[in-house]
């Protein structure tokens, strides 16, 4: 017994210290019944657990293949079989591509018929088998089966951003304001609002002059038990929602940025942007989060231009289903937007026309 008493005595100071060494990364709270995390590190430190490997780039500014040439490409998915399908939105049009890059076919057109487009920003699939496609400036989703041939569509009656439908069939849309009192998030079922889930931002420098709209915008992903989740382009949180729209999760992380602190003025009028944090969300295959973040702040000294087109400002941000940040990842390109579909992460590059074809691996 006398020679366990040391060796027991060193376990539990290897323990005690063991857990002195490990920081408190985030802090967690559950307020009328919602769990709210605020993420003070990632979890897995400097090296994190999951990776992204590079499969195949869709387009450039060198490329002269028409079938391969994009003009503003928005959004990407990917189906059950690896066929990729791109919306090159600058084109009016969805290309379709097989699991080894090769061109399929091409559908879609400019207008405002079925299958037209004026601003189409939001293409996925639903059931396995048919994709949605949500066209802003029409203010309409639509629906085509694998081949692009149109099945049906709703036109809604009000201004709606982009649109995203779950897997149990929900459309969820952002409301575009038409006032200041109106919310900003609606869930749809057959283009009858069944739920207001948006919440203004006010900011000490509101004023009728300020694109209100614009300081609630949200990306928006679904998993596959359909519950839907928010990111903010001008806002520091993450929230995820129940299919019929009860709020089950908000997750913020530290950040250097503030809202409306960015705020462009000239002779005291708004004239541009303001701050921001995020461009883009999606679930994957483990249920887990992604975030395409802002990680800074514009410089004094640095033009808009130079700090919105510089890759070391986006990070990949990676949290379990509970709201705790994992990791994060540095892409290390510019980034428009950013779209996970189980295993594969798109990154889309609007302004070099050039989609990023992603596979998620554990390292």
């Amino acid at each position: 017994m006398k020679r366990l008493k040391p060796l027991l005595f060193s376990l539990l100071l290897i323990a005690v210290l063991g857990c002195a060494s490990d920081p408190e990364t985030y802090i967690a709270e559950v307020i009328d019944g919602v769990r709210h995390v605020n993420n003070l590190a990632p979890k897995w430190g400097a090296d994190p657990e999951v990776g992204i490997e590079l499969i195949r780039e869709y387009g450039g500014m060198d490329e002269v293949d028409e079938n391969y040439l994009l003009y503003k490409p928005f959004s990407a998915t990917i189906d059950k079989d690896g066929n990729v399908y791109i919306l090159d939105a600058g084109n009016f049009r969805v290309q379709k591509y097989d699991r080894n890059g090769k061109y399929i076919l091409s559908f879609g057109g400019e207008g405002q018929g079925p299958g037209e487009y004026k601003d189409p920003e939001r293409i996925g699939i639903i059931f396995g088998k048919f994709i949605y496609i949500g066209d802003t400036d029409n203010n309409k989703v639509e629906i085509f089966d694998l081949e692009g041939n149109f099945i049906d569509g709703i036109r809604f009656n009000s201004v709606v951003g982009q649109s995203l439908i779950t897997e149990t069939g929900v459309i969820i849309t952002h409301y575009q304001m038409e006032s200041r009192d109106k919310p900003a998030d609606r869930v749809m079922t057959d283009g009858t609002v069944n739920r207001d889930t948006g919440k203004i931002t006010r900011y000490e420098e509101d004023s009728d002059k300020i694109m209100i709209p614009l300081g609630n915008y949200p990306f928006m992903a679904s998993d596959k038990n359909g519950n839907f989740f928010f990111n903010a382009w001008h806002d520091n949180w993450i929230r995820k929602f129940t299919s019929e729209g009860d709020l089950l999760l908000e997750i913020s992380r530290d950040l250097p940025q503030k809202p409306g602190m960015n705020r462009a003025t000239e002779n005291g009028t708004n004239i541009g942007w303001d701050t921001m944090f995020s461009w883009g969300i999606g679930i994957d295959h483990n249920d887990r989060i992604w975030s395409l973040t802002i990680n800074r702040n514009k410089n004094e000294n640095e033009s808009y231009n130079e700090y919105s087109m510089n890759p070391e400002i986006f990070d990949l941000e990676i949290y379990d289903r509970t709201g705790v940040m994992l990791g994060k990842i540095r892409p290390g390109n510019y980034v428009s937007l950013m779209f996970v579909i189980q295993d594969s992460l798109f990154m889309t590059d609007y302004r070099n026309n050039i989609v990023y074809h992603y596979k998620i691996v554990e390292n």
